[in-house]
Parts: C-alpha cells; structure tokens; sequence
C-alpha cells in the first residue's frame, strides 16, 4: 500500500493478490459468482465437483 499526491489529492493505492485454492469461511465453504456469494455453504455431495475447480 503507498499514497500518491494526484491533482492535490492524496490517493491511496493498494495491491491486492488473489489465491487460487479454496477458502474456509465461518466452518464453510461459499461459492462466489460475480461480486455475490451464495448464503448457502456448499453441500457435502457438491465438495468433489467444488475442489475439482481448483486443480
């Protein structure tokens, strides 16, 4: 994270990396489509087909 002066303004720039593996969220794991989460944890008979998209 740094600031710049832009214009007369302080500007704040951040880098945010991604991670390509699954992560647990409060005991569960979520899918996200877009900018939403699906409320529903994924279910047990859905793990394999969830953990085969990170291979």
């Amino acid at each position: 994270m740094r600031m710049v002066s832009y214009y007369n303004r302080s500007v704040i720039i951040i880098k945010i990396v991604n991670d390509n593996g699954a992560v647990m969220f409060d005991n569960g794991y979520y899918t996200r489509v877009g900018a939403n989460n699906d409320p529903e944890p994924v279910s047990a008979p859905e793990m394999p087909a969830f953990f085969a998209k990170f291979n």
